[in-house]
């Protein structure tokens, strides 16, 4: 398709950047929108920065904001850690190490992946899932050698607690919660954005959106060359 060999929004997904760095990209982006376009930003671009206003005005204070995000965050990756380690067990080529990632795996099987769902969902099922871990025997959990991802998965369960509940010494669990669906709103209208930018270039070969791309696409190389992880 000729499209697909156009000029475009170079494909990224910020969602892979650690906390501190996501206002950063974000906060280029509109700098850039604005470069272009100066103080009105066109009408396409306008769920994008409702998208980004919110999540600069969650409810939470800064400080909460970022220890319940960075608690989250290695929550996450311990829970998906811990999926896709049990998944690939089940082709090891020990038939006991099998058959106990399969025990364990049914532990996570029934639930919906946790890591998409508002906090107090998530860590609900965590929670649960948690428990079921610790009532299988060890023996089975060494056989697998899934203590350290389970143990893993138990410190940031912990951790975000302790933040969470920090958190609501302050603030309601709706305030908190919108800190999450916030993130994601983002995430999806800056992929909606994109997708636009690259449709209405395709279209018109407006040179404003020329220029947007070429901005846009310098900040998204910058920040691939940024470890997700450091």
């Amino acid at each position: 398709m000729i499209f697909s060999t156009m000029k475009k929004v170079t494909p990224y997904d910020p969602s892979i950047l650690r906390r501190e760095n996501v206002l950063r990209f974000f906060g280029k982006i509109i700098e850039a929108s604005h470069a272009v376009y100066g103080e009105t930003l066109p009408s396409f671009m306008q769920s994008f920065v409702n998208a980004y206003t919110s999540w600069q005005e969650t409810a939470a204070d800064r400080e909460i904001r970022q220890a319940i995000l960075c608690a989250d965050e290695a929550a996450d990756n311990a829970w998906k850690g811990l999926h896709l380690y049990l998944r690939a067990l089940a082709y090891h080529p020990q038939k006991s190490k099998v058959t106990a990632s399969r025990v364990l795996f049914a532990v996570l099987e029934d639930d919906p992946d946790p890591t998409d769902l508002p906090y107090d969902e998530e860590y609900a099922i965590l929670g649960r899932e948690l428990e079921a871990f610790h009532s299988i025997p060890v023996s089975t959990r060494k056989r697998a050698c899934a203590e350290i991802w389970i143990d893993q998965l138990q410190n940031a369960y912990d951790t975000f607690m302790t933040a969470y509940h920090k958190g609501l010494e302050n603030h309601t669990s709706d305030a908190l919660n919108v800190i999450k669906s916030c993130r994601h709103a983002l995430n999806r209208a800056w992929n909606n954005l994109s997708e636009q930018i690259n449709v209405l270039y395709h279209l018109h070969h407006d040179s404003q959106i020329d220029q947007l791309i070429d901005q846009y696409n310098t900040i998204i190389n910058e920040f691939m060359d940024i470890d997700p992880h450091s």
